[in-house]
């Protein structure tokens, strides 16, 4: 693999992502204030939930300082 040459397929390579949606961005923004303030992952494994939902729920957390476990009854470290 040393002189070997790379095949990277095209829709992995950089340059052909689609940029983010504006919900995507902000969904994004505020999982790493979450993250920040909580000092913890923000437990978003699929429950159906839209990102608009997701993104709700974080606002709620960050605006109360209240962590989604607290809200969903869920201690992950149990």
């Amino acid at each position: 693999m040393d002189n070997e040459e790379i095949k990277i397929p095209d829709f992995l390579r950089r340059e052909n992502r689609k940029p983010l949606s504006k919900e995507n961005e902000e969904y994004f923004r505020l999982l790493a204030e979450y993250e920040k303030k909580f000092n913890s992952d923000f437990g978003t494994e699929d429950r159906g939930y839209s990102t608009i939902e997701w993104i709700a729920f974080m606002e709620y957390c960050l605006n109360h300082n209240v962590p989604m476990e607290e809200i969903i009854g869920i201690d992950y470290y149990d």
